[in-house]
């Protein structure tokens, strides 16, 4: 729960960042995007660890936290990134 709410205030950061600044959305995102990768990958790993601790008595629940954790993980590594680098990009113009 922590990491999920540090990871949306560092968001809320660089979306700031961006609306005030466009040409020092560069600096922020750079510095703050090994931070956000780091609690989207904690956020994966609890949803991880959460459902190994009720995958014996609740089944559907842990898919669910699998999947769950599985989203979280590939944002982290693939979609965030991404979205970072088009902002920075089209900050650029």
């Amino acid at each position: 729960m922590v990491c999920c709410v540090i990871q949306s205030l560092l968001s809320v950061v660089i979306l700031y960042a961006g609306a005030a600044d466009r040409r020092g959305l560069r600096t922020h995102s750079q510095k703050l995007t090994p931070w956000l990768r780091a609690l989207g990958l904690a956020n994966g790993l609890i949803a991880s660890i959460m459902a190994a601790s009720v995958a014996e008595s609740h089944t559907i629940l842990a898919v669910l936290l699998t999947v769950l954790a599985v989203l979280l993980g590939f944002t982290a590594l693939v979609l965030k990134p991404t979205m970072d680098r088009m902002a920075i990009y089209s900050a650029e113009d």
